[in-house]
């Protein structure tokens, strides 16, 4: 019995409660919701002359001048729900297909390089399960989420498998993974 419990993945784990399930769904109806008004407003947006918009620290798409009100909400909920720990809101973005790699502007980090300095193991597990993310990805001091996890998430385990996350991905793009000095 164990055994078989062991082989269920996480995101799997966390639906098997009634009341995660129930929540999840709900969460992605709103979500769902929100990304079609989204969407209205930035096809709105594009029939517009562009001029300038804040986008309130966040990168709303493509194109970070053309975001709407409605995406950067969004996008604040996302980071704020990484920021949180919360797996189950994370998980319900997940599963609408929201970009999971989308960066917050002023920082240029992203939900992994959060959850990561946050030490959120749930979100970790949800993020790495999704197979979405891109490990290489840097922060705006040009920082790795490893490094993130080892400066401020205070566990060497996790700063170890996203730095075999970030070797194995860096392999397979041909690219180089260095670290920057710690110092």
């Amino acid at each position: 019995m164990a055994d078989s419990d062991d082989k269920r993945n996480f995101t799997d784990k966390l639906l098997s409660s009634d009341t995660n399930a129930k929540r999840v769904s709900e969460i992605e109806d709103q979500l769902d919701a929100d990304t079609k008004e989204a969407y209205r407003l930035r096809h709105l947006a594009d029939l517009q002359p562009m001029g300038m918009v804040s986008t309130g620290g966040y990168q709303a798409g493509n194109d970070s001048a053309r975001g709407n009100g409605m995406e950067i909400l969004l996008a604040r909920r996302f980071f704020a729900a990484v920021e949180r720990g919360d797996a189950i809101t994370v998980l319900a973005y997940i599963r609408i297909g929201y970009d999971i790699n989308i960066r917050r502007e002023r920082l240029d980090d992203t939900a992994l390089h959060i959850a990561a300095a946050r030490d959120a193991k749930d979100v970790l597990k949800l993020l790495i399960e999704s197979r979405q993310c891109d490990f290489l990805m840097r922060d705006n001091r040009g920082r790795l989420a490893s490094e993130m996890a080892y400066l401020f998430g205070g566990n060497p385990a996790v700063a170890r498998l996203l730095g075999n996350k970030e070797r194995k991905q860096g392999k397979v793009q041909g690219v180089s993974v260095t670290r920057r000095s710690m110092v």
